[in-house]
């Protein structure tokens, strides 16, 4: 019999028994990346903070709310969070980007790009240089006119993936992305697999079991205090 394991899946009870799924705590990833959020945005010039969304799906409705609410937990002095949801999660029409602009012409200090590549773009846009020429997945060419803003990334360590390690301008203001270690669930699944730990069942990533976490800030460490996010990230790996 041939085993199957699938990542952001939860099978419930109706499991098959030849099939894991690896779900993650999204709640937990966004509520870190927030506390990062509000420590930057309490110093800012506008004290406010801005979402790029893309399809409300459970998962992308997990981050963002989570977010927004270490943004009021850590921030009370902030304005509320600005959230634009893009319908896609592909960048259709651009519109990470003119999310990106939107958020810019309100007013924020740092945007969470929580959307595939819909909040991937938004963020290139946004953390890039004024006057630099940003190509958008679907070929436009867009001229920033704003100051670049801090950013902070989705699922993976986007100053990696979406940044080039630093090669792509504006990658020093990536300060951290909310992540999912997939890694960690698909090395548990397959050790299991290979012990006899069979599957109907799903397993649940999070913080306490390594799977859920946030990016180091590589080259933006400077612009906040990251002793509230240690704190928070400690006392959500004792939880029971």
């Amino acid at each position: 019999e041939v085993s199957f394991s699938n990542i952001d899946s939860d099978y419930g009870l109706d499991t098959a028994s030849n099939l894991v799924g690896i779900a993650f705590d999204e709640r937990e990833g966004g509520y870190l990346a927030g506390v990062i959020a509000a420590g930057i945005a309490a110093s800012g010039t506008y004290t406010r903070v801005g979402i790029i969304s893309g399809l409300p799906v459970p998962a992308v409705l997990r981050f963002t709310t989570a977010f927004t609410n270490a943004v009021v937990d850590f921030c009370p002095a902030c304005e509320d969070s600005e959230i634009i949801v893009c319908h896609t999660f592909s960048n259709a029409d651009d519109c990470g980007t003119l999310a990106a602009q939107t958020l810019l012409a309100m007013g924020v200090d740092v945007i969470f790009g929580a959307g595939g590549l819909t909040g991937s773009q938004g963020i290139v846009y946004a953390a890039a240089p004024t006057g630099t020429v940003v190509t958008s997945s679907t070929g436009t060419d867009f001229t920033k006119t704003e100051d670049p803003v801090y950013v902070i990334g989705v699922d993976s360590d986007e100053w990696v993936s979406t940044f080039g390690s630093g090669s792509v301008a504006g990658s020093e203001m990536v300060v951290t992305s909310a992540r999912k270690m997939v890694d960690v669930g698909v090395q548990r699944v397959i050790g299991e697999f290979l012990v006899g730990i069979g599957g109907g069942r799903s397993l649940q990533m999070n913080v306490a079991n390594g799977g859920m976490g946030y990016a180091e800030c590589h080259e933006a460490c400077a612009a906040f205090d990251s002793t509230e996010v240690e704190a928070v990230y400690a006392a959500m790996g004792t939880l029971d």
